[in-house]
């Protein structure tokens, strides 16, 4: 709605208001951006009007870039949820509230949280005032937010199930059994959370029998809750570690080291049956696609996995170092799909695939690197040893560490040391910035491996 409202001229585009300097700046990023995600992509169209949309669901690489432009000038207006607002100290000098609702439909947002994103404007030492606009039927809730009026006292996470239970006990006139309470936490997403307090308490904890009761008063719920709620919150920790001591200890100590539950121990200790030849890979072996193939049907096991083919070819593409705007071409799917599936790779997937490597080299004795690398490989979309020790010397332009690798290694290790391969390419700037053009990186890629080669 904005980008029409001023391409029909009836607001004044944000590239008027900025000198040759933030002009130029702008479209060295709004370059950057139609070389990785192409033009149809809603980000690029914005950023030529002068404006960005921030939220936590974009790329890394995007959200990098518009606030790189926000705090340089060369974006001077972001639409965002509050996760730009609450988390980042920029100098914002206006804030628009065009919609304080809650994302859930509970009425209006949290005064809490946006009292949080008022307090970015205006901000001491980076401006004298600030404004804050909105319509005028919320003005009200606006300033008592501003002002610190009828906020809720802290309850801390546990506070809720507390809560839960103690109504529960209530409807039923008798008290909770431990397998009921267990599956309240588990509906509501804690069990894993008081687990790790427990198991981490501790070294001992697998063969010790007591009840670590500081584990429970170390908890803010603990503090911030009435008696009666402390109570269950205490009684919360005894369900768990009586849970946690009818295990095995070596369930206990995988569960630990993996952060894999015990069912689900059962379940790949069945279909585990070697090591995948985990001792004896490398980076590279990591990329190709037989071990791709591997590593998805095993984290199939975690998670649900409908298309293994599908993912398989996704995680190809991204590790063989394509752009987002190449994959859409390969997969034949639209740009915000290709973004969003991406991100799943780099997070959900990641997490349980580092499980099942992990559980895996504790298994079967496996000691190497190969589980950092592949966090590596996964998240930063890399395919070779010689780009994570670029990108662990400074260098994170995943594009840049693509095209060095082709043009300068010819995909070859040729060191193990990451400070020798960086004096390798520091002698060799030049050629190394030349081989880099030829390639028609954009601006923003080449000046990011300029500072990394001075």
């Amino acid at each position: 709605c904005v980008a029409k409202i001023i391409q029909k001229a009836k607001l004044a585009s944000p590239r008027r208001f900025l000198n040759a300097q933030q002009l130029n700046l702008l479209d060295t990023l709004c370059e950057y951006t139609e070389y990785n995600f192409g033009t149809d992509y809603y980000e690029t169209n914005f950023l030529k009007e002068g404006f960005a949309v921030h939220t936590a669901s974009l790329p890394q690489e995007i959200r990098e870039i518009v606030e790189t432009g926000f705090e340089k000038g060369a974006l001077r207006m972001i639409i965002c949820n509050s996760t730009l607002a609450e988390g980042v100290n920029f100098p914002i000098k206006t804030l628009v509230l065009g919609d304080i609702r809650h994302p859930l439909g509970k009425g209006l947002m949290e005064r809490e949280v946006l009292m949080n994103v008022i307090g970015r404007v205006g901000r001491a030492g980076r401006e004298t005032y600030g404004f804050v606009i909105c319509t005028e039927d919320k003005w009200w809730f606006v300033k008592q937010a501003a002002s610190g009026e009828n906020l809720k006292n802290a309850k801390g996470m546990l506070n809720d199930i507390a809560f839960d239970i103690l109504k529960a006990e209530r409807s039923l006139h008798r008290q909770l059994t431990d397998d009921e309470i267990n599956n309240l936490l588990s509906k509501n997403g804690l069990t894993e959370s008081i687990d790790k307090m427990l198991m981490l308490s501790n070294d001992d904890f697998t063969t010790s029998e007591e009840i670590p009761e500081e584990v429970s008063k170390s908890s803010l719920s603990y503090h911030l809750g009435n008696d009666n709620h402390r109570m269950q919150i205490g009684r919360i920790f005894s369900v768990r570690n009586n849970y946690l001591h009818g295990l095995s200890n070596d369930n206990i100590q995988m569960y630990k080291d993996t952060q894999i539950s015990p069912t689900v121990q059962d379940t790949l200790q069945t279909a585990i049956t070697d090591d995948y030849g985990l001792s004896t890979l490398t980076a590279e072996d990591l990329s190709s696609g037989e071990w791709i193939k591997k590593i998805v049907s095993l984290t199939s096991l975690l998670m649900q996995i409908d298309d293994k083919a599908r993912v398989e070819a996704l995680l190809s593409y991204w590790m063989g170092g394509l752009r987002y705007v190449e994959i859409v071409d390969k997969m034949s799917i639209s740009i915000d799909d290709v973004v969003e599936q991406i991100e799943w790779l780099r997070r959900d997937f990641l997490l349980a695939s580092k499980s099942i490597l992990r559980y895996i080299s504790i298994r079967f004795n496996i000691q190497n690197d190969v589980i950092i690398n592949w966090a590596y490989l996964v998240e930063k979309g890399l395919n070779s040893k010689m780009q994570i020790m670029m990108l662990q010397k400074g260098l994170s332009d995943r594009s840049a560490l693509h095209a060095i690798d082709r043009q300068i290694f010819q995909n070859t290790q040729m060191t193990e040391d990451k400070d020798v391969l960086h004096d390798f390419l520091r002698r060799r700037k030049d050629e190394v910035i030349d081989a880099l053009k030829k390639e028609e990186l954009p601006k923003l890629s080449l000046n990011r491996v300029e500072e990394y080669l001075n």
